[in-house]
């Protein structure tokens, strides 16, 4: 480990889900309390390139509309495209033409409505231009444009790359980072392929992530490359993948630009294990399959497979407690604990009927220690 990255453990470190949970109490909170969320201290989230910042933020503006039935509005700025004076405004002359006055820029225009919650969202904050960091700053500290003053009901967030992300940042100065409460977003492999699940990303991507957890994040010991892994990057080569029809074949080389070829050559060595893999759908209408080889690759395949095809086809209560009973039978207990988990990530009524299938209260009463904290 390097001394820059032993600079950075002073700083809470935890996933963006973690981060999500943990503001959407916070803010609920002070909503039922009736207290202005402008009287909370600015956030800022620094982390590597495609760890999540930004959808994470929108997740928390979805969580937190839901949570307190306000309408909550997500001003998204992305800082590297705005000059000072798109932040600032631009000044005028008064109606009595004696004095001048700033116009403030149509962004800010927020409802101060007390059925509203407003988030402010300056992103890249630490790749800007000082001259722009300098204007954003009086948003972070002050909650002010100029000289308007932002609504009770806005809330501001941050965020940027660390100095040892090899991007474009400018160290942040103590007297602002001293106003600032800080928090360093790390990839977990875990939440992202939960993630993956809900959103559809393609089965392999997931498998192999799940199968190899290290090539989730490689940014850091990438040094010039310009194709890595990230979150970032592995959505979009699922994206490839679901354009060319789920050929992995075809969509190699686009692969390769988004990770890199290291990894590409990684993810297609496991893609070919699926040749090795029984027709799931005989395993959920209960017809007798065999497996041609019993190794971690090919149950990482086996149990993204099977997750895959109850979230797309929806596949009725009765088969999908067929494979239960086909995973109690011939899977070892950690990747029962992956497929079981998978079904409960999908969506909440399919979780609850799979709590209430007798075959899976088999399984917790025959494996429940092994999977206990993941089920």
């Amino acid at each position: 480990m390097t001394t820059e990255i032993l600079k950075s453990s002073n700083l809470p470190q935890m996933s963006i889900s973690a981060f999500v949970d943990m503001e959407l109490e916070l803010l609920a909170g002070a909503v039922r309390k009736k207290i202005p969320v402008s009287t909370l201290p600015s956030v800022y989230l620094q982390g590597p390139m495609g760890v999540g910042k930004s959808q994470g933020v929108q997740q928390l503006a979805e969580r937190l509309e839901a949570e307190t039935g306000k309408r909550v509005t997500l001003t998204d700025i992305r800082l590297l495209l705005f000059s000072p004076v798109d932040l600032r405004g631009i000044p005028t002359v008064n109606a009595e033409r004696t004095a001048s006055q700033w116009l403030i820029p149509d962004i800010f225009r927020l409802d101060p409505s007390g059925d509203v919650i407003n988030i402010i969202f300056l992103d890249e904050l630490s790749s800007c231009t000082p001259a722009v960091q300098a204007a954003a700053y009086q948003i972070v500290l002050d909650h002010r444009i100029g000289e308007h003053t932002l609504p009770a009901n806005t809330y501001v967030i941050a965020a940027g790359n660390r100095l040892i992300d090899k991007s474009v940042v400018y160290k942040m100065p103590k007297a602002l980072a001293n106003r600032l409460t800080h928090f360093e977003i790390t990839a977990d492999a875990d939440e992202w392929c939960d993630w993956a699940v809900r959103s559809g990303i393609d089965h392999r991507v997931t498998g192999f992530i799940r199968f190899k957890n290290d090539m989730l994040m490689a940014a850091e010991d990438s040094a010039d490359e310009l194709a890595f892994p990230t979150p970032r990057s592995w959505a979009m080569v699922s994206n490839y993948l679901n354009a060319l029809g789920g050929d992995e074949e075809k969509a190699y080389s686009y692969i390769c630009g988004c990770v890199g070829t290291g990894a590409a050559l990684l993810f297609s060595s496991y893609c070919k294990v699926y040749a090795f893999l029984p027709n799931i759908r005989d395993i959920f209408s209960g017809k007798p399959v065999t497996l041609k080889k019993k190794t971690p690759d090919i149950y990482h395949a086996l149990t993204g497979s099977m997750i895959a095809y109850v979230r797309e086809h929806r596949t009725s209560f009765g088969e999908i407690e067929t494979s239960l009973v086909f995973a109690d039978r011939f899977l070892p207990s950690d990747f029962t604990a992956y497929l079981i988990h998978g079904y409960l990530t999908i969506d909440e009524e399919l979780a609850a009927a799979v709590r209430q299938m007798q075959a899976f209260k088999d399984i917790i009463r025959k494996k429940g220690s092994a999977l206990n904290g993941f089920v």
